[in-house]
């Protein structure tokens, strides 16, 4: 009886330390699709192929203008790797971009 209460209080204690826990996408590269679109890709830390949330474009901006659409490819690996493409206006040569997304702040 006790070494089952041990083993629920165990339990409870691992559930409540990781609970909130949020899971760490890292932007690894950005890279052009075409003229009119950015690829971007992250690393997970989970085996969860929809880690990056993907159902607000808002939330995706491009010098402060959010995508046009944001399509995700997901694949298991190291824990996951997430390809984020961005629908964007026309991409111009030598311009400087503002990236703005649920994970990271950059500029390109």
């Amino acid at each position: 009886m006790i070494q089952r209460l041990k083993t629920v209080l165990i339990t409870v204690f691992v559930l409540l330390a990781f609970h909130g826990a949020e899971a760490k996408l890292t932007l690894r590269e950005i890279r052009t699709a075409s003229n009119e679109a950015l690829v971007l890709f992250f690393t997970g830390d989970t085996l969860d192929v929809k880690e990056a949330s993907i159902d607000d474009a808002s939330k995706w901006l491009i010098s402060g203008k959010p995508a046009k659409a944001v399509f995700r490819y997901a694949t298991q690996a190291d824990p996951c790797d997430h390809h984020i493409y961005l629908e964007t206006e026309r991409l111009k040569d030598g311009k400087k971009y503002r990236l703005n997304t649920p994970y990271c702040d950059t500029s390109f």
